[in-house]
């Protein structure tokens, strides 16, 4: 309950420029007569999350379990890619461009080979959430892991600590801040990575709530569901933090 209560006190000029910013809108809207298939006033959007609100949850969570379950990978993969790239600089000189080269290829250009390969069901969609999601976990971790102060490496090894025992009692520990940086910026990846997928192979979930809005040219429809994959960000990232607060509580600047 305190944590919720600080969270609202931090978060209350957000809210008011968030409810001054709809005020305006709907204020706009009405006294210029814009037309709805242009720019629906917010009433008329929360009218449309009324009417498909079924249909909207639906397809949130079915992107939701996407985005999860990619984000999952892309984290079990991201970290143990970079304990070996810190551990090895022969192995991060010999992979790590790969890793380059996958985040600097659009993830729409592979979608069709990826529903050919994996197909357009929920398979699909995680692997593309997944490789999305994946670099900025192996960039942070690698960086944590090797931000280890050379005085605690010597120390330890000076009582013949192994390499491992460095790892699990120094090194990871030191570098979970860093970590979970990418962790935060994977979680809202991983959901554009799923409605990506969604808009592309898919045939269900928020990107296609968002297709079949846009030919219908239904743009309350349409607003309705980018407020669903905005909510769905905001969902992972605060879950991300909360989880953060509870493993690098030493950190004094995560509990103010």
């Amino acid at each position: 309950m305190r944590l919720f209560l600080r969270f609202f006190k931090q978060s209350i000029p957000a809210i008011v420029a968030l409810l001054g910013g709809i005020m305006v809108w709907q204020f706009v809207v009405k006294v210029f007569s814009v037309p709805s298939y242009l720019l629906p006033s917010p009433s008329v959007i929360v009218e449309s999350i009324v009417v498909n609100f079924s249909i909207l949850i639906q397809a949130t969570s079915e992107t939701a379990l996407a985005s999860f379950l990619g984000f999952l990978g892309a984290s079990v993969v991201g970290v143990v890619a970079g304990i070996i790239f810190a551990e090895s600089r022969l192995l991060e000189r010999t992979l790590f461009p790969y890793f380059v080269i996958i985040q600097a290829t659009p993830i729409i250009a592979i979608a069709p080979l990826i529903a050919i390969w994996f197909g357009n069901d929920l398979t699909g969609k995680v692997i593309m959430a997944g490789i999305i999601a994946l670099f900025p976990v192996v960039v942070n971790t690698t960086v944590g892991l090797k931000r280890l102060s050379g005085d605690i490496r010597d120390l330890m090894q000076l009582y013949n600590s192994s390499r491992l025992k460095i790892l699990i009692k120094a090194s990871f520990p030191n570098a979970l801040p860093h970590i979970f940086a990418g962790l935060r910026v994977s979680s809202t990846l991983s959901v554009v990575g799923a409605i990506v997928a969604e808009l592309v192979i898919g045939n269900q979930g928020l990107g296609r709530f968002l297709l079949v809005s846009m030919y219908q040219f239904d743009i309350a429809r349409l607003f309705a569901g980018v407020l669903g994959s905005i909510l769905l960000g905001i969902g992972f990232l605060a879950v991300i933090k909360f989880i953060e607060k509870k493993a690098v509580f030493w950190r004094p600047s995560l509990n103010e």
